[in-house]
């Protein structure tokens, strides 16, 4: 009879050779403690640089933000459990280590909480909460208002990292540093994304193993509430026995229906 092992590494080369060509990446069990930077750095070779050309300008944007513009102190980061905020908070957490090694002060985080969240956001941030150390303040209702409060409880901010994209509704206008609009609390708003690709972000987050929200294997390509967002239809696809199911985010062709699942 075969041992547990050997059933083991028939069933793995059973999934490799089943499943699609580029579903396996490898996973960091240790993701919290291992050294990000290295990691990091090690596998930025010709390779990256050719698959993702706006990461280069996107790390030097970091560093004029966190060196030359403003202080590691006065910079926050906008995070919603999205594939776009958990791409920037990684290259975040990178220049910060990288160009304050004896920095101890945790990430802060300001999280704009939507209404009837999924629930597997929710376990995502409270996940990558711990994961990267961050200081993380939540708040419901209007988004104006929730950010007021915010900055009248951290005086010290001046400046908020964002996700935003190019392809973003109300987005392809904006520069990568702007301030806020009229009539909102007075923040610098800082954008190190504005010209990634959809494909670019996903090629991002596989590449370098980056933990992302469960949802986004299930076929939903953007993420809002609970009512207004559902699987992308352009990722359906019937199993061999005729059931509906969804192929993953990354695997949608045409990042101009990325929001195909959003009402």
């Amino acid at each position: 009879m075969e041992s547990d092992d050997d059933g083991i590494a028939d069933a793995e080369d059973y999934l490799r050779k089943s499943l699609p060509e580029g579903a396996l990446v490898r996973y960091e069990s240790a993701f919290e403690s291992y050294d990000l930077d290295r990691t990091f750095y090690d596998r930025l070779d010709d390779e990256v640089n050719e698959m993702l050309p706006q990461l280069s300008d996107t790390m030097k944007l970091l560093e004029e933000c966190l060196c030359d513009r403003f202080s590691p102190s006065e910079v926050c980061i906008s995070f919603n459990g999205g594939k776009d905020c958990t791409a920037l908070l990684h290259l975040y957490h990178v220049v910060l280590r990288r160009r304050f090694p004896k920095r101890t002060e945790k990430i802060v985080a300001y999280y704009w909480q939507c209404l009837n969240s999924f629930p597997e956001v929710e376990q995502f941030v409270e996940e990558t909460v711990l994961r990267y150390n961050l200081d993380i303040w939540k708040v419901t209702g209007p988004m104006r208002n929730g950010l007021k409060q915010f900055l009248a409880d951290r005086p010290q901010i001046k400046a908020i990292l964002m996700g935003n994209r190019r392809t973003d509704p109300h987005s392809e206008h904006l520069q990568p540093f702007q301030e806020t609009d009229s009539g909102w609390p007075k923040v610098m708003r800082v954008f190190p994304l504005l010209d990634w690709s959809y494909s670019g972000i996903w090629k991002f987050l596989r590449h370098f193993y980056i933990p992302y929200c469960s949802l986004y294997d299930t076929g939903y390509t953007s993420l809002g509430s609970r009512h207004n967002t559902a699987q992308n239809p352009n990722l359906e696809y019937r199993d061999e026995r005729g059931v509906l199911n969804y192929h993953p985010a990354y695997m949608l062709k045409d990042g101009q229906l990325e929001r195909n699942g959003r009402n």
